[in-house]
């Protein structure tokens, strides 16, 4: 009994003494100075690697495939995002990733690229320079056509859109006025998480979704994006760039799913410029 006792109070003793070990100690979680975005959807076009990126900059590609790899993005699935569960339709995924950057970035400024461009250098300079401009929005401006009538009748003859979804679209640019002599791209698009561009996305998507079909998003959005800059948000400053950046030294645009350069004909450029004005579009090299 006594032994007992004694190797009770041996076993408590040396307990006692051993220091308790501290809980471990999470990394501290890496800050990047802004954020790149892009998607594939249904396979449509293949990875393309990010040449020389910065380690400070975080590459997103959000994609529905399954082993997708990259070198130089940080894939994410759309199983991780439950909002994106809620649409069928890769259109619908891609559209909801373009309008709702600040769900995917956890920077101040996003930069969103299409899944048909390849980032050729670091756009450190695209970045520096957006971020220093006194605009919450940098957005193209086509290079070819004026006005978003222009374009949904060039996508019904080259691109098949669907007269339900064109009519849908010219019944809502009919419901109010708006000053139709501008044409913004979305192809590629530089934001701050502000308010005033969250407002912008968030209404875009609604009527990318009032205009599409089953609750799925339209297939053309930027001319629903033009209708509501030109409609609600005229007045905003923009970071207004030509063409030219989406095929630079810095950007390589290429035709949707290939490996083929897309090459533009600098003769049909029309002259730059938004509501009337002839303006001169940011450029780099």
């Amino acid at each position: 009994m006594i032994n007992g006792l004694l190797s009770r109070l041996r076993r408590r003793k040396d307990s006692e003494s051993t220091p308790t070990a501290d809980p471990p100690v999470s990394p501290p979680k890496k800050r990047y100075r802004y954020t790149v975005i892009s998607c594939i959807m249904g396979g449509y076009e293949p990875v393309r690697e990010v040449a020389n990126a910065p380690s400070d900059v975080r590459y997103i590609l959000v994609t529905d495939g399954k082993g997708v790899k990259s070198r130089t993005w940080e894939v994410r699935n759309c199983d991780e995002f439950p909002a994106l569960s809620k649409y069928r339709s890769p259109i619908s995924k891609v559209n909801y990733v373009r309008y709702h950057p600040f769900e995917f970035a956890d920077t101040e400024i996003s930069i969103y690229i299409d899944g048909s461009m390849r980032i050729n250098k670091s756009l450190d300079k695209l970045y520096d320079d957006f971020s220093s401009s006194s605009s919450d929005i940098g957005i193209g401006i086509h290079p070819y056509r004026a006005n978003v009538y222009e374009e949904i009748s060039t996508w019904i003859s080259f691109r098949g859109l669907p007269r339900e979804e064109s009519d849908s679209q010219k019944r809502l640019f009919g419901k109010t006025y708006f000053n139709r002599a501008v044409l913004f791209q979305s192809a590629l698009i530089l934001r701050k998480n502000s308010k005033v561009v969250n407002v912008i996305d968030d209404i875009t998507w609604a009527m990318l979704i009032l205009t599409g079909h089953g609750g799925e998003s339209a297939r053309l959005d930027q001319t629903v994006l033009t209708y509501v800059i030109s409609t609600y948000f005229s007045g905003t400053r923009f970071f207004l760039f030509s063409q030219h950046v989406m095929q630079s030294s810095y950007i390589t645009m290429y035709t949707h799913g290939t490996s083929t350069p897309v090459v533009v004909d600098s003769r049909r450029y029309i002259r730059p410029s938004v509501y009337g004005k002839i303006i001169h579009p940011y450029m780099i090299e």
